[in-house]
């Protein structure tokens, strides 16, 4: 229910600081598959799965003042579903800081913490739309590579930084990121890091099968 209140709150509001119909469906499609299933599988052969049994779906952040270098993963309820609910400001009331990074995070019983990031995008032809220096010719980005690069560097930094003083109490937990990019067509990647953590790109038909039922609304979004 609380999967299904996400995603029509999203397409009846249309709050773009709120993420997407892509990012919603994603958090639902995710939680009921963990529910059922008791472990998530990104990709069709067997590496790659978590053990999670999806006991809820909840909002939350990870980080601080929209710092990724602040961060608390062990407010972080095991077996629970996180999405990114940013509230926008207003004149008379203060809105939530922006999430850097992760539109959909869990933290499993055995210590394995996943950062999830939604790609809209298929990967290539998407032109550049930011502003560009002068004499700077036009030119297309590869977001999907974007955002797996920006995991990769970001789960490194935290699994270094939680072997720090001071961090102690994360002892034992092991940060993985995965990018869902349904309208890519390459094929999925997995990389490993010296560490330990993973970086998966689930890709085309793997990243569209995770949506369940909810794989029609992809048309719709793309």
């Amino acid at each position: 229910r609380k999967g299904r209140d996400l995603l029509t709150r999203q397409l009846v509001e249309v709050d773009m600081l709120q993420g997407t119909p892509l990012e919603s469906a994603y958090a639902w499609a995710l939680a009921c598959l963990a529910a059922v299933e008791k472990e998530l599988k990104f990709f069709r052969r067997d590496s790659g799965g978590f053990s999670l049994k999806g006991s809820d779906l909840q909002a939350g952040s990870l980080f601080e003042e929209n710092d990724v270098k602040k961060f608390n993963l062990t407010s972080m309820q095991p077996e629970v579903i996180y999405y990114v609910d940013e509230i926008r400001g207003s004149k008379n009331t203060r809105g939530t800081p922006t999430h850097p990074i992760a539109d959909i995070f869990f933290r499993t019983a055995d210590g394995q913490v996943v950062l999830i990031d939604v790609a809209g995008s298929n990967g290539t032809d998407v032109p550049k739309r930011e502003k560009r220096k002068k004499g700077e010719k036009a030119g297309s980005t590869d977001r999907v590579a974007a955002k797996e690069m920006k995991l990769v560097n970001t789960t490194f930094m935290m699994q270094t930084k939680m072997e720090e003083k001071g961090m102690e109490d994360h002892c034992g937990l092991t940060v993985h990121g995965v990018v869902l990019a349904p309208f890519d067509e390459r094929p999925s990647t997995e990389q490993q890091s010296s560490k330990g953590n993973r970086v998966m790109v689930v890709r085309g038909d793997d990243a569209l099968r995770l949506l369940g039922g909810l794989r029609q609304l992809s048309r719709w979004v793309q």
